[in-house]
């Protein structure tokens, strides 16, 4: 239940951000001028200059330049919030699994050994080991987003 409430506020500051965030599609990002890290300084002294100068370019002026670095840094410390955030999470999860994959793996062998003498064991051990020799399995769709917490 708790965990469901802190879903619930993570939904809700993602509506938060959508009001003046933007979300690109992988085409879009392919796009993007990467720049060099530490480029801030220097773009804002060229932005100052050109507005010195009275200098312009139509569709995209200093004060934009400006703006836009504005809201790089003023983004920054929610960025490394969230990964901070996503690695607990993560780190939770990969550990969840492991647990209990580790101890399904004891149970497995136990119950291969009933399996010849109850059906339904059986049936169970073989799906599992079916299950295993299919090699890797692509992630379900939507399993980075909507996770089912119960």
């Amino acid at each position: 239940a708790e965990l469901i409430k802190v879903v619930k506020s993570v939904e809700d500051i993602q509506s938060k951000l959508r009001k003046f965030c933007i979300n690109l599609l992988p085409e879009d990002r392919q796009t993007l001028t990467r720049s060099k890290r530490g480029i801030e300084e220097h773009l804002t002294n060229i932005a100052e200059q050109a507005k010195k100068l009275n200098l312009s370019i139509t569709g995209a002026s200093p004060d934009g330049i400006l703006n836009d670095l504005r809201t790089d840094r003023e983004l920054a410390p929610l960025e490394q919030a969230l990964e901070v955030t996503l690695e607990l999470v993560r780190d939770t999860r990969a550990q969840a699994r492991s647990e209990a994959s580790e101890v399904g793996y004891m149970y497995y062998g136990m119950l291969q050994g009933i399996g010849d003498r109850v059906p339904e064991v059986k049936a169970l051990v073989r799906a599992f080991s079916d299950f295993l020799s299919a090699g890797r399995r692509r992630k379900p769709a939507g399993d980075d987003h909507k996770p089912v917490i119960g």
